[in-house]
């Protein structure tokens, strides 16, 4: 039995020792392959995300320079204004609509660059505090064409010294055109 149980093993061990070996080698073949399946799936849908973000994208920047023009001084203004209101209710009316315009596109942040939106995000602050400085020193019962021509008549004089929705939009511009730069 001595012999018959070393004749055993001297036959199986090659065949177990061959067999792990191939298990091995199948496990880190496999092993393999998978990894570069996987690379290849990541590298196809990162090119089908940005097939469909670059629209996606590009819509953003168009709203936002849409809100940008709706945003100007002349233009909030000119929706704005009516003949009756005071120069505290315009006051009141163009914050609120600079408010709800800000909120209605503030998603659009998920879309753009930090830069842009920053640079919007100032230019909303910007227009807000423009709008308390002209009205600072008006009486509130004064008609509201005088706010509105306090604001303007702010923008022509310094036009220089602050953020004007131009400068905005040219932002905008520049970052849609690097989107296309490879």
């Amino acid at each position: 039995m001595d012999n018959l149980t070393l004749f055993l093993l001297l036959g199986i061990l090659p065949a177990i020792l061959i067999g792990g070996i191939s298990l091995a080698m199948v496990h880190t073949l496999t092993k393999k392959q998978i990894r570069r399946e996987e690379i290849q799936l990541k590298r196809e849908l990162g090119e089908l995300a940005r097939k469909d973000l670059i629209p996606i994208r590009l819509q953003a920047y168009e709203r936002m320079a849409l809100f940008m023009h709706r945003m100007s001084a002349a233009e909030l203004i000119g929706r704005t204004q009516s003949s009756k209101m005071t120069a505290s209710t315009l006051k009141k009316a163009l914050i609120t609509t600079m408010r709800a315009e800000f909120e209605h596109n503030i998603t659009q942040q998920i879309y753009l660059s930090r830069t842009a939106w920053e640079t919007i995000y100032a230019y909303q602050q910007s227009l807000r505090q423009v709008i308390e400085q002209c009205s600072t020193d008006l009486d509130p019962n004064a008609p509201g064409f005088e706010l509105g021509k306090r604001i303007l008549a702010f923008y022509i004089e310094n036009d220089q010294n602050v953020i004007t929705t131009e400068q905005v939009i040219t932002r905008l511009q520049v970052e849609v055109k690097h989107m296309f730069d490879v």
